[in-house]
């Protein structure tokens, strides 16, 4: 979110949204509300990017939120910074999403409007696997030209481990083979075994997303 108001706000933009919890980064730019389910933890806080730990009970997500300058060397230095969250931590990190189709609007009508889907939220395979139902909410705007992003997490549905089921149909499909070639190649030093285990589970996973973004929830 690029809020218009200062960070005195705040306050104000946690109670519309109905969150019992926030926090603004350094720069004024990303706020993040969150409910008291959730326990927030930042580990990175700077002009580009918020790092925060949530914990729910015995289960942990990591939620980076992003704000990019538009100066390539600020953009490089975003992209180191990334690639030491990733080297820092191995839990869940955070697509789909209900609402508005855009999530940024220039101000501006008839010819010279301009609609862009300009926010969004990705997740890694290990959060996917752990909270396969996530969905991402664009709510209304309020006071800024970016739509806020409601991330919702249903634990006591999520946490339920689902079987793998493979279908017969799928090998009828090109992308197939080529889902399961690009998950296939991964570095691995060590036991044979484990390596193989490790293939299984990340072309399982890739199968069930491919599945579910091909033909939809047909489970």
């Amino acid at each position: 979110m690029e809020p218009f108001q200062g960070p005195q706000e705040l306050e104000q933009y946690k109670r519309k949204l109905g969150m019992e919890n926030a926090y603004c980064n350094s720069s004024d730019k990303i706020w993040l509300f969150w409910v008291d389910d959730w326990k927030g933890e930042v580990v990175r806080d700077n002009g580009q990017h918020l790092t925060v730990k949530f914990s729910s009970n015995s289960f942990e997500v990591l939620i980076t939120t992003v704000y990019t300058r538009c100066a390539t060397i600020k953009r490089l230095e975003l992209w180191e910074e990334l690639e030491a969250v990733a080297e820092e931590n191995n839990h869940p990190w955070i697509v789909g999403c209900t609402g508005s189709r855009f999530t940024w609007w220039n101000g501006r009508i008839e010819r010279e409007c301009i609609f862009k889907r300009l926010d969004r939220i990705l997740g890694n395979q290990e959060f996917f696997n752990r909270l396969p139902t996530s969905a991402v909410q664009h709510l209304v705007r309020q006071g800024s030209d970016h739509a806020p992003l409601h991330l919702v997490c249903n634990s006591e549905e999520e946490l339920v481990v689902k079987p793998f089921k493979f279908l017969n149909f799928w090998t009828k499909y090109l992308d197939f083979k080529k889902v399961i070639e690009e998950n296939w190649k991964i570095d691995f030093v060590g036991n044979p075994f484990i390596a193989f285990q490790t293939k299984i589970k990340k072309v399982k996973g890739a199968l069930a997303i491919w599945s579910k973004a091909t033909f939809g929830n047909i489970f």
